[in-house]
């Protein structure tokens, strides 16, 4: 391997890692398998990182081929359907989408009391 390679393995690793930790479980239930999966996930991207960074090539290799078998994994759970891997959130992605709900669901309330005020004058 030479250093870009192991630089991009390394940073690709750590990043992933950083990720799984620093997830945000306020408000989620708490799922035993998703948890052993977190931190086996954990592990074995600090010890790819840790393989990469020692030039220790037979164990990165077998790390890579393992993440591998795991992606494999995941499409063949999916029937090749890439969607399901991922599913999409339903949460809003940026702050102001709430701000913008909020207007919508009050402008469609105002529509519906006109709507109202104006079938009971038609009925008076």
């Amino acid at each position: 391997m030479n250093t870009v390679q192991t630089t991009a393995i390394i940073a690709l690793s750590l990043t992933s890692a950083l990720r799984i930790i620093m997830f945000d479980a306020r408000g989620k239930t708490h799922k035993p398998l998703s948890a052993a999966i977190a931190y086996l996930s954990i592990v074995w991207f600090c010890s790819l990182a840790l393989a990469a960074a020692f030039a220790i090539e037979s164990l990165t290799t077998w790390l890579l081929i393992f993440g591998l078998a795991l992606h494999t994994g995941a499409v063949l759970w999916s029937g090749g359907n890439v969607s399901k891997i991922n599913p999409k959130k339903t949460r809003p992605i940026a702050a102001n989408q709430g701000f913008l709900k909020r207007q919508a669901v009050s402008q469609s309330s105002k529509n519906l009391m006109q709507e109202g005020r104006t079938t009971s004058e038609t009925h008076n």
